[in-house]
């Protein structure tokens, strides 16, 4: 019988240890994930403003930061990582993370896609400049500027400057790592269960682009090859497509949304928004939207009482200023002339196949999916006002190769993803609906599994770091990397010195 008392009494100490130590992971992720988000803009303000716009803004975005923490709830609704095997498939889900991430081709370890010219090009930039990046032409007429959303590399160009580029590259995947790492958490903390399967299905979510394209191609593509552009106007590209082309716009997107999800008080929502400005402007107009709709344990259900809870001093006043210095920066390459504006009706014709086409993409991007689940989500506001995000946002375009679609959505296509798992989640019997659902996730998976087989597949060539563009500071490559090279020249500012930005912000 007193074995048996010791026994018990030595399970409730070892529960409670187990609880504890569950609590104590969950406050430093959540509270990391705030930091994770606004040292980005900390060091933009820092590098880029004269001191005394610095200073202030600086302070602001650190106390913001602090009052954010203060208001966050550190208990989720079901405790994460407070048995064996939780801890477990959080192991194998993080050892899966680490291998997405590596074969991206962040950190030069494996494969680079082509976009990686122009990311690489600006890592070196980073850290080989003086900040601001501003550079005198060579007949002295004007100043030029490289004007970019930044924010993801600073942290790891920061490292470059002081250790070098070298250690910029290792630091910028660490970075990124961090990142999809608190992602990944605040993934199951939302779906309230660690899974490796959850993971895998947060990763490999996409919409079926293996069926448009053999409706509209006539044949099944070669495993390997990207597409996500078979409709020709637009995509929705593919989490996996992102990570491995356009990293920079989409982790720091995934933190700020898996931390909306699991907001349990409206009041930091504004300020996870200002912190997406320098590092991802397309993502953050996708959020501005949602943010308002995002459900909330201690908000009233009216839309009227969700904003008052949302207006408050730690959201609204860091939102301003990161909205005017960001405004001012991004506008100053207004006039490059590369950026291209349009609603999509008036590039499709005939207006029948606009809209058959429009149509087609909806229904297999994300309609299909969402009717699939839709029975349990009826009342889900947040549900139905991402939907229709994600059918107007294919109207317009913004940007030479359509960054407004791709990157807009990003926001909306990682919660549905969320509402996916959670479903699986929630109703685990068989059923037609679960079928067809697993079905379409299984068809999506065609997309990452491309953009992973394509990886492998040039493994022969690890590494593989494309450097076919030098730094601004190269003046040898000058001409090429601003004047010739289309992908760069939407990203400076050609008339720097006639700006707002760099005349009066920006540092000498």
């Amino acid at each position: 019988m007193l074995s048996a008392i010791q026994s018990g009494h030595a399970g409730v100490r070892t529960a409670g240890r187990e609880a504890a130590f569950a609590i104590a992971v969950d406050r430093l992720v959540v509270i990391a994930s705030y930091w994770y988000l606004v040292i980005p803009s900390l060091i933009f303000v820092a590098g880029w403003l004269r001191w005394y716009y610095a200073l202030p803004a600086a302070c602001l975005l650190l106390v913001s930061c602090l009052l954010c923490c203060r208001e966050e709830s550190w208990q989720p609704s079901v405790p994460l990582l407070s048995d064996r095997p939780q801890k477990k498939a959080m192991g194998v889900s993080l050892v899966m993370l680490t291998l997405w991430f590596t074969l991206s081709g962040i950190g030069g370890y494996t494969f680079q896609n082509s976009d990686f010219l122009v990311r690489n090009a600006m890592l070196r930039d980073l850290v080989f400049c003086h900040w601001p990046i501003v550079e005198t032409t060579a007949g002295g007429s004007h100043q030029i500027a490289l004007v970019y959303y930044i924010g993801h590399f600073l942290p790891a160009a920061l490292i470059g400057k002081v250790l070098g580029l070298g250690y910029a590259q290792h630091a910028l995947f660490l970075w990124s790592l961090l990142g999809g790492a608190a992602t990944l958490y605040l993934f199951f903390r939302h779906i309230g269960k660690v899974s490796w399967f959850y993971a895998f299905i947060f990763m490999a979510f996409s919409g079926l682009d293996v069926v448009g394209h053999i409706l509209l191609k006539g044949h099944i593509p070669m495993f390997g090859r990207q597409v996500e552009w078979w409709a020709t106007y637009f995509q929705y590209t593919s989490l996996t497509a992102g990570l491995y082309w356009a990293f920079n716009q989409f982790i720091g997107p995934w933190v700020a949304v898996m931390l909306l999800l699991n907001q349990k008080t409206g009041k930091n929502v504004l300020f996870i928004l200002a912190a997406m400005l320098i590092q991802a402007p397309f993502p953050s107009i996708g959020l501005l939207v949602l943010v308002w709709f995002v459900p909330n344990a201690t908000g009233t259900p009216g839309i009227l009482s969700r904003v008052r809870k949302r207006l408050s001093l730690q959201g609204v006043v860091p939102l301003l200023t990161l909205a005017i210095i960001c405004g001012l920066y991004y506008s100053s390459c207004s006039g490059s002339g590369c950026t291209f504006r349009e609603w999509y009706f008036c590039r499709c014709h005939p207006l029948s196949k606009a809209c058959g086409l429009l149509c087609l993409f909806w229904l297999l991007e994300f309609a299909l999916l969402m009717a699939a689940i839709a029975p349990a989500y009826r009342r889900d506001t947040l549900f139905w006002v991402n939907g229709l995000a994600l059918a107007l946002i294919p109207l317009y375009r913004i940007g030479y190769y359509n960054d407004f679609v791709m990157r807009v959505s990003i926001p909306s296509l990682a919660i549905l993803s969320a509402y996916v798992v959670q479903y699986i989640d929630a109703f685990p019997q068989r059923s037609s609906r679960r079928t067809a659902l697993m079905v379409m996730l299984f068809l999506g998976f065609w997309t990452s599994g491309s953009e992973v087989a394509r990886s492998l597949y040039h493994a022969n060539q690890w590494p593989h770091i494309c450097d076919g563009l030098h730094c601004m500071g190269d003046t040898r490559a000058r001409s090429s990397l601003i004047s010739h090279h289309r992908r760069m020249r939407q990203y400076v500012a050609h008339d720097a010195d006639a700006s707002l930005f760099f005349r009066e912000l920006a540092r000498k």
